[in-house]
């Protein structure tokens, strides 16, 4: 081999190395992005999220087909059709939860455009959470959520009291104070 087939050989090595290396980085990054606890970028929105009234969240529900909602001690989990292993896990404890008591007001609010990715995700689940598509991304587009997935608490007067992140979220147990009381 010549100095320059050498050479060149040497570059494109460094190059598939750097390009390696760059995407185990930036595959790290994301994933640690994706299950973070994102709960500083929750609480600075949660106080936009006030301006969204009662009624502006009950026409959302009537909209995606919750009829006569009053919200009061309600939790509606929002979530993509596709989640983290630790958003799966929480959803698998509000699972368990609505079958041990039905008198829960848990609702699954589930984002996604097409409806046999819906069914998909709620059968390969095995979730038995009252759920509901909402094709458009209402929430998101007018900003009634910061992201997706998160559970929203409604209190005993029907208004918004907290918004949580949900998979890996340390605020779980303050959230589940407030819904239980």
């Amino acid at each position: 081999m010549t100095q320059i087939t050498l050479r060149l050989e040497y570059m494109r090595l460094r190059k598939v190395k750097f390009n390696s290396i760059f995407l185990l980085l930036f595959s790290g990054i994301l994933l640690q992005v994706s299950c973070s606890d994102k709960s500083e970028l929750l609480e600075s929105v949660f106080e936009l999220n006030q301006e969204t009234s009662t009624e502006d969240w009950k026409y959302y529900l009537a909209s995606i087909g919750i009829p006569n909602s009053d919200l009061k001690q309600t939790v509606l989990l929002i979530v993509p059709s596709m989640n983290c292993m630790s958003c799966i896990q929480e959803l698998e404890y509000w699972n368990r939860l609505v079958v041990e008591n039905d008198e829960n007001k848990i609702s699954l609010i589930v984002i996604e455009k097409y409806e046999a990715r819906f069914n998909n995700f709620i059968n390969n689940n095995e979730l038995l959470i009252t759920a509901y598509r909402d094709s458009t991304s209402y929430l998101l587009k007018k900003n009634y959520i910061p992201t997706i997935p998160v559970k929203v608490y409604f209190g005993v007067e029907g208004d918004l009291k907290r918004v949580h992140p949900i998979g890996n979220d340390p605020g779980l147990n303050a959230f589940l104070a407030d819904f239980k009381s």
